[in-house]
């Protein structure tokens, strides 16, 4: 993980506004003020390196959107898209999770390298582009990777399961198979199932994207406001955004929201009749753009304004973590909803949140009245 990206400093049960602290840099107009345009779009995939190439591709978007770069080809930043996105989550749910999800339980460690091992076991180098692999003899492979050390089952079965059932699927399956990932899910039932009623109300997904003046309005917003980049906000109130919220649904349980992420990372290998994920630019002014990409871990939006020689004026960029971890924003509510009663269950409904919300954000815990935990990815 990268120094660049601070921790959350979270504490579970106090009232909205206090549960989340996030300190979070504007490097984006910095380094858009000091890269060459041609230079900028790898740099900051670099420097925002939780997904990294989404970043890449979004800032590509924004800057050809506005003239500054040449248009990408559609199949390509599609193709690139899916790319990522499934690499980042075969990450996530190998490193991260049972880190996460195995926090404070006597079986961390065994857990921890069950999934090492399955991750070794990978049919392609993590590093190798998707796009560069052959083509239906690899996907299989990877899908047979899935099935055999992940699931126990064949990956359309889990999802008809999944499609038909929701949450009671992911629990029946969890209590049933013997993998590495359903070992997790199974102390995630666990700790779910001991976690209080939410006590304040949900907060909405995040849909402007989806219509283009709305999109170009709140863009214009961000340029002109800085701290909207930091704490967004769409008439007045934060919003979701994940796999789960694709296509508009509730952040309703956590366990319904770690079944969508499952659930993505096997269709993002099967064939389909339509592309899973989007990616969307627009200018929005003469001389400003921004473009979105729907990326593992939520929407993710730059926004960029030249000045009239064609440097960058001002270049935001908005990320999931800033929708979900406002001080008022889902994950921030149930954290403040948590009522551990010592450090152990502050660790894991704390670890469950965030293996739910954003698992590659590290965070430290804070509660007054316990030892401070620290967590890093």
């Amino acid at each position: 993980m990268s120094s660049l990206t601070p921790p959350l400093h979270v504490r579970p049960g106090v009232p909205p506004g206090r549960a989340v602290r996030h300190q979070r840099a504007d490097l984006a107009q910095v380094l858009a003020e000091r890269t060459p345009l041609a230079e900028l779009p790898d740099v900051l995939g670099r420097v925002y390196n939780l997904c990294g190439r989404a970043h890449t591709l979004a800032a590509r978007l924004a800057l050809a959107a506005v003239g500054a770069l040449a248009p990408v080809p559609g199949d390509e930043s599609l193709r690139a898209l899916h790319t990522e996105t499934w690499l980042e989550h075969t990450r996530r749910l190998h490193l991260d999770w049972p880190r996460l999800l195995l926090a404070g339980h006597p079986d961390l460690a065994d857990g921890q390298s069950a999934a090492l091992q399955a991750l070794r076991r990978c049919p392609v180098p993590l590093h190798q582009p998707l796009a560069d692999w052959p083509g239906a003899d690899v996907l299989r492979a990877l899908a047979q990777w899935q099935a055999q050390s992940a699931l126990g089952q064949p990956a359309d079965a889990w999802l008809r399961a999944w499609s038909a059932h929701g949450v009671q699927a992911l629990a029946d399956w969890a209590v049933r198979a013997d993998t590495w990932l359903a070992r997790a899910l199974r102390q995630a039932l666990a700790v779910q199932a001991g976690l209080a009623p939410e006590r304040h109300a949900r907060v909405a997904a995040l849909e402007f994207h989806r219509d283009a003046d709305r999109c170009a309005a709140f863009a214009q917003a961000v340029l002109a406001q800085p701290a909207l980049a930091a704490e967004p906000v769409v008439g007045g109130a934060p919003c979701h955004t994940g796999t789960w919220s694709r296509g508009g649904a509730p952040a309703s349980t956590l366990l319904a929201m770690l079944g969508s992420r499952i659930a993505e990372w096997l269709r993002l290998l099967t064939p389909a009749a339509r592309p899973l994920l989007a990616a969307q630019a627009r200018r929005c002014a003469p001389h400003a753009a921004w473009a979105w990409v729907e990326m593992a871990r939520g929407l993710l939006l730059h926004v960029v304004e030249l000045r009239a020689d064609g440097g960058v004026a001002r270049y935001r960029v908005v990320a999931p973590t800033e929708w979900n971890f406002h001080p008022l924003g889902a994950a921030s509510r149930r954290i403040g909803d948590l009522r551990p009663v010592d450090a152990v269950q502050a660790a894991q409904q704390v670890s469950l949140v965030m293996a739910a919300f954003d698992p590659c954000v590290p965070f430290i815990i804070e509660p007054a009245e316990l030892p401070k935990e620290a967590f890093r990815a």
